[in-house]
């Protein structure tokens, strides 16, 4: 909670006022070392969201089968801190100068790596059970059942189609 408050804080007030988003001014607070920080903090953050279920995990009586699936779901956000690393070494070769802007692009692209690798590794672990949630009848022998049933197939019981597939079945 304090490294958001603080990480919204130094971006916010980066520079003197009026003009608060003017990074190329020489009187702002060092850029590098602030994004540094908030990437160093982000590390900390998900190393702890890997180690704290982990550990939880691992003490769990479920075969190892169970508790490994489990975990690799979790093990995901090793690649979150990857990118975090990538994007300090890409923050570290910031230059803040006239041309800032054709400099800092490949700091934008890594945050945005880091912020999308680290939805979807929060995804990872509901994914399963969002997908076998889906009922899209693909994969059910009986969909066509149920489809006349409701009433949904019914121009294809004048053509004797459905009828056809029923008989197969049984």
């Amino acid at each position: 909670m304090a490294w958001g408050i603080t990480a919204v804080f130094s971006v916010s007030f980066q520079c003197p006022s009026p003009r608060r988003w003017d990074v190329i001014n020489e009187k702002c607070i060092n850029i590098q070392s602030m994004k540094t920080y908030n990437a160093v903090m982000n590390i900390l953050t998900d190393a702890a969201l890997l180690i704290i279920p982990s550990i939880i995990i691992l003490s769990v009586q479920a075969s190892s089968e169970v508790r490994m699936k489990i975990l690799v779901g979790f093990l995901f956000r090793g690649f979150v801190i990857i990118a975090t690393i990538i994007q300090i070494i890409y923050i570290q070769h910031l230059v803040i100068d006239g041309y800032f802007i054709h400099n800092v692009w490949q700091v934008v692209i890594w945050n945005e790596v880091v912020q999308t690798a680290s939805i979807m590794t929060a995804c990872i672990p509901f994914l399963k059970p969002f997908l076998l949630s889906l009922e899209s009848g693909f994969l059910r022998a009986d969909d066509m059942n149920r489809r006349t049933a409701v009433g949904i197939g019914s121009e294809n019981i004048s053509s004797g189609w459905a009828l056809r597939y029923i008989k197969m079945r049984s």
